[in-house]
């Protein structure tokens, strides 16, 4: 179900294609901080590997 989360929220957050993207430099930091924003409060799902498995 996070999975799931994650990507639809990481589809909803790139409107634009990937080539479009780079022609806005204003877009990439606020992209790259949404997404590491994400993976930082995702982290404790994510990282769990198989030594933290409970």
């Amino acid at each position: 179900e996070l999975l799931s989360f994650l990507s639809s929220t990481e589809i909803s957050e790139k409107p634009f294609p990937r080539d479009q993207q780079e022609t806005l430099p204003h877009q990439h930091p606020r992209s790259i901080r949404m997404r590491m924003e994400l993976c930082r409060a995702a982290a404790p799902y994510v990282d769990t590997g198989p030594q933290h498995h409970v």
